[in-house]
């Protein structure tokens, strides 16, 4: 099976307006690690940037100025989907895995809208495999034990997964929730 692990860090939690700022995708195929990268995304035209959001990601305006145009960034990523995938075989696909992966999967659809290509679907299954469900799963079997907050950094410290001061960097969350998601499956 083709998965590719991807976090994102954004300047907001709005898909459609907001800023992806930084992608972390890591190729595993059949549980082997092919390829792994960061890309530091600048902002389209349009994009709004929160301070909030800057200051949970550890990024400054004048960081995300120098970041990479969308547009060689969107190249760079498919030159690595390439690779493993034909994207004109709509059952060779990418399974797209993250910790609410729902939330960097919409923003990575975006981003492929936002450079006017609307073919995100042929690398990936449109199901994102989410470890939060696998979370909630720990839940209902009793192996986890019920918390007050299901960010990642907090699921993490419960299940003695090492993530500490690197949370929000995309790579480290990444290498966390397949920690995490290889921890919770083995029960």
């Amino acid at each position: 099976m083709k998965v590719a692990w991807i976090d994102t860090e954004t300047g907001g939690v709005d898909h459609k307006t907001d800023a992806l700022l930084q992608i972390a995708i890591e190729i595993f195929i059949d549980d082997v690690p092919k390829e792994s990268d960061v890309f530091h995304v600048a902002p389209f035209n349009n994009d709004r940037i929160n301070d909030e959001a800057l200051e949970v990601n550890g990024f400054t305006r004048d960081q995300v100025e120098t970041f990479t145009s969308p547009m060689i960034v969107k190249m760079r990523l498919e030159n690595i989907l390439g690779k493993y995938v034909n994207k004109f075989n709509p059952l060779d696909k990418f399974v797209f895995a993250g910790y609410g992966a729902r939330f960097d999967m919409d923003f990575m659809r975006q981003f492929f809208k936002k450079n006017d290509d609307n073919y995100f679907g042929s690398y990936f299954f449109s199901m994102p495999l989410d470890v939060m469900s696998f979370v909630a799963e720990g839940i209902v079997s009793g192996a986890v034990k019920p918390m007050k907050s299901f960010k990642l950094v907090k699921v993490c410290d419960q299940l003695g997964v090492e993530l500490g001061e690197e949370a929000h960097d995309a790579m480290a969350d990444i290498r966390a929730t397949r920690e995490l998601y290889d921890k919770l499956k083995r029960g």
